[in-house]
């Protein structure tokens, strides 16, 4: 059990961050009281609605320039980081994984985190610059935190994966400490 915990912990934040694909990651309360709401979902399927009810009201200094189009590559972002990620983790239960399944795994966990980052900074940094009320939602708190978990465990069950290769080396005789005839 203790071997695999690396696994149930990296799983679990990844079900996480996929759950949260269909919770709110963005929410804008207009002054008369309407509200939008936007999952990752609903930012895939409407990002033109998105920029029309929510950036098209924007009134302050333009630092990036963020369209339909940049929202779906970022929305793509994270969705092929879940992919990258499962892949990742699915392959990682080998007895002896390799080093390009680590690599899979953290990047498409990065990709995850990326994108939530992105939103949690420009919603606290430019929300005032809106007439209505911009919030994030709890999908993106949810997801950085999941995703710095799964990158500690990841990393924790590849440096266990070299330690015993080691070992086992060392036993062999094929690996010795410098000094040894």
């Amino acid at each position: 059990m203790s071997k695999k915990i690396f696994y149930y912990i990296a799983i679990t934040g990844l079900v996480l961050s996929i759950i949260s694909i269909f919770l709110p990651v963005i929410s804008y309360e207009v002054k008369g009281g309407k509200e939008y709401k936007y999952s990752i979902v609903g930012l895939l399927t409407d990002s033109e609605e998105f920029e029309t009810n929510i950036l098209d009201d924007y009134e302050g200094p333009v630092v990036w320039d963020i369209t339909s189009k940049i929202t779906v590559i970022l929305v793509v972002t994270f969705i092929a980081g879940i992919l990258c990620s499962v892949i990742g983790l699915v392959t990682l239960r080998a007895q002896r994984p390799n080093t390009w399944q680590f690599i899979l795994t953290i990047i498409g966990m990065i990709g995850v985190a990326v994108p939530s980052l992105i939103l949690i900074i420009s919603v606290t940094g430019y929300g005032k610059y809106f007439d209505g009320k911009l919030k994030f939602g709890i999908a993106p708190v949810i997801t950085i935190i999941s995703m710095i978990i799964c990158i500690f465990a990841v990393i924790r069950r590849k440096n266990k994966v070299a330690e015993e290769l080691r070992k086992q080396l060392e036993q062999k005789g094929i690996m010795w400490h410098a000094g040894d005839l």
